[in-house]
């Protein structure tokens, strides 16, 4: 059995100009109900593991992770994968979508490992989990446009190309030059501007430039996921804490940060990986550390996500292709089992099943979802936590989360999904 180990999330929530630190009581509390709105109503809707709030959901008691805490830690993985109902009290999930209120016009969404985030149409930023249930305005942070939730930090790109980055700085996750401690105001990136999204891994962050160049800071776990950014040199286990361009990277359309990986979306549907090569997780055999390197069996891609050593890839035909970690079955592709060992080339892996009208996926931990030209959202992978949105514990074919439509976006946290339904004029 794997054994994955998370890092601990403190809180990135604001309240009077502090970030908040109310601890809410814990015990069993698993809801599969659903509130009396329709499920097409305009606001964010979540599902999934709320144990530190992450769902927004005030009848979910939200307990906030100590310093040195796992928020996901082995008993818990143990416990569920053994279906032990005493320890599953430390959790608190639901299983079918709910609105999260309070959350006025939701334009953009992230979710991360144990928290998440929105911004509203005025581009004020609202986050919540880590002990608290409740979605608070983060300060110093206007006209925002993107924000984008890693494992103990958070970043939000404004309109005029800036990006801010808040939270843990233990790994340079800020990208301001230093390293160590927490910034609790949200701080611009140093040396570049003019960026136009952001996306940010465990404990690493990449910023997508005008240009189509990405910048990239943070932590490289030992496996390059931030490292590959001087003169092509690979820095394995160090901090980065200063941003700097991926050499040899260029037209870029998206770039997406994970656990361990980054990929990026070229502007000719190609797809670049690099980072930690465990499970096959930039698409090749082997267990060594690579930097950018081209999927070579993804063609025509229009959309690129990354999770827990796992990746997918939207095409323009509509199908998604998954690579990397199968655990759960998360790729989507019928089985739990990976079809090489530990990790899944590119090339050995025919489509997600039942998917052929995708428009954008997202990735988490042990499951995927995909949103469809239709507005619904299809989920698969392990359902300990509701994450699929239905019944089931494990779903190894993508299955339709009941009642959502006109979803316009999707996200994956760690254990958590949101889905936006926008305002409509």
């Amino acid at each position: 059995m794997r054994r994955l180990v998370l890092y601990a999330v403190s809180v990135l929530l604001v309240s009077s100009g502090s970030y908040a630190q109310s601890v809410s009581s814990t015990g069993a509390n698993i809801r599969s109900d659903v509130n009396s709105h329709q499920l097409n109503g305009a606001g964010v809707w979540a599902w999934g593991d709320g144990t530190f709030g992450q769902l927004g959901d005030p009848s979910l008691p939200a307990r906030k992770p100590s310093q040195f805490e796992n928020p996901f830690n082995e008993k818990m993985f143990d416990a569920l994968q053994k279906e032990n109902e005493l320890t599953r009290q430390e959790i608190q999930w639901r299983a079918e979508p709910r609105t999260i209120e309070n959350i006025p016009d939701a334009v953009d969404i992230s979710a991360g490992q144990a928290m998440s985030c929105a911004v509203v149409r005025s581009g004020d930023v609202y986050c919540w989990g880590g002990g608290s249930n409740s979605p608070t305005k983060v300060p110093a942070i206007t006209e925002a446009m993107q924000v984008s939730v890693g494992g103990n930090h958070a970043c939000a790109v404004t309109q005029h190309k800036a990006i801010y980055c808040w939270g843990s700085n233990d790994s340079g996750e800020i990208g301001n030059g230093s390293i160590g401690g927490r910034v609790d105001i949200p701080t611009p990136i140093s040396k570049y501007s003019g960026f136009v999204a952001v996306t940010s891994g465990d404990k690493h962050s990449c910023g997508l430039l005008e240009n189509h160049r990405i910048v990239c800071w943070g932590a490289d776990w030992g496996t390059g996921s931030a490292g590959w950014q001087v003169d092509g040199g690979f820095y394995q286990g160090k901090a980065r804490p200063e941003p700097r361009i991926i050499p040899g990277l260029f037209h870029v359309a998206k770039v997406a940060a994970g656990h361990e990986l980054t990929c990026a979306l070229l502007e000719n549907g190609q797809v670049i990986c690099w980072g930690s090569e465990l499970y096959g997780g930039i698409g090749h055999h082997g267990y060594a550390d690579f930097g950018p390197s081209l999927v070579w069996s993804v063609e025509g891609a229009v959309d690129v996500a990354v999770g827990f050593h796992s990746v997918c890839a939207v095409l323009k035909t509509g199908m998604i292709r998954c690579w990397g970690d199968n655990t759960g079955g998360k790729l989507g592709i019928g089985t739990s089992r990976d079809s090489n060992g530990l990790d899944v080339d590119a090339e050995a892996i025919g489509p997600v099943h039942k998917i052929s009208n995708a428009v954008s996926v997202a990735v988490g931990w042990m499951m995927a979802c995909a949103l469809t030209r239709e507005g619904t959202v299809y989920c698969w992978g392990d359902n300990a936590l509701g994450e699929i949105g239905s019944a089931g514990r494990q779903v190894f074919e993508p299955k339709l989360v009941p009642g959502l439509v006109g979803v316009d976006q999707i996200a994956a946290g760690h254990s958590h999904i949101l889905a936006l339904i926008r305002a409509k004029p």
